[in-house]
């Protein structure tokens, strides 16, 4: 049995044969005796595992760590939830196998109740957040998103844990036997193909892979790039093929030369 006192009246109690309930007293009577009402939420139960701080972007924002309980022990699975989002969720979604009481209009305010609850008086787990490409600074430690994979200094047994998803549609292919001078020689004829323009795009890719270097030195870099002219003159391609680091449409790939 899982169970939460909310206050001297009401509490939530859990058993895999009732499901997820809310018992809720009445005041005592001339002889002491309390009416008992118990009022059905769910067929789950959430269990905090611990409490989150997520920096991103120099913001903290709190989320919850929990299970679920559909028998006696919680499933194996983890889901990590902002706490302002909570009232929001939809279960069913989450798993297939969550049905809160459609008979009850707040039975999610409920299980968000609980969450909460016992939230604060979780674990505390910090975390940072890896939400874009190129570099990032953890905890004081740097990490490369290459999009399929982080890659942290070589030799570092412990890194600070991060919420992070790999995106596919992205891939770092580094080439060893690449020398620097063959790399900056195949940029330079990539922004030759149109100098103006090309030099533009190259120093904006610059700030997007060393915009934490900028940040911790004192500059945030804050700019938009607009590409435009008149059709016919691959104004979509070039800046494509170029910025392939911040394109969401197109792999990375290695760079002629």
């Amino acid at each position: 049995m899982y169970t939460l006192d909310i206050n001297s009246d009401r509490h939530y109690t859990f058993t895999s044969s009732a499901g997820l309930e809310l018992m809720i007293f009445g005041k005592p009577n001339e002889d002491g005796e309390c009416s008992e009402r118990t009022k059905y939420i769910a067929n789950f139960w959430p269990e905090v595992i611990s409490r989150v701080e997520l920096k991103t972007n120099g913001t903290i924002i709190i989320l919850a760590k929990f299970k679920l309980v559909f028998k006696e022990d919680p499933e194996d699975k983890e889901f990590t939830i902002p706490l302002q989002e909570l009232n929001k969720i939809c279960w069913s979604k989450i798993d297939m196998r969550c049905i809160p009481n459609p008979d009850v209009p707040k039975a999610n305010e409920h299980i968000a109740s609980i969450i909460r609850s016992k939230c604060f008086k979780a674990t505390l787990e910090k975390m940072g957040n890896i939400d874009r490409l190129g570099t990032h600074i953890i905890e004081g430690v740097p990490v490369c998103n290459k999009g399929d994979r982080l890659t942290w200094p070589e030799g570092l047994a412990n890194p600070p844990a991060v919420k992070w998803e790999p995106d596919l549609n992205f891939r770092l292919v580094v080439d060893p036997n690449c020398s620097e001078q063959e790399a900056d020689a195949g940029m330079q004829r990539i922004i030759d193909l149109s100098h103006e323009a090309g030099r533009f795009i190259f120093s904006f890719n610059v700030l997007n892979v060393f915009r934490e270097a900028f940040i911790i030195s004192g500059v945030t870099p804050r700019s938009i790039l607009f590409a435009h002219g008149f059709t016919g003159i691959k104004r979509q391609p070039f800046p494509t093929f170029h910025s392939p680091i911040t394109t969401p449409i197109n792999p990375w790939f290695n760079l002629p030369g």
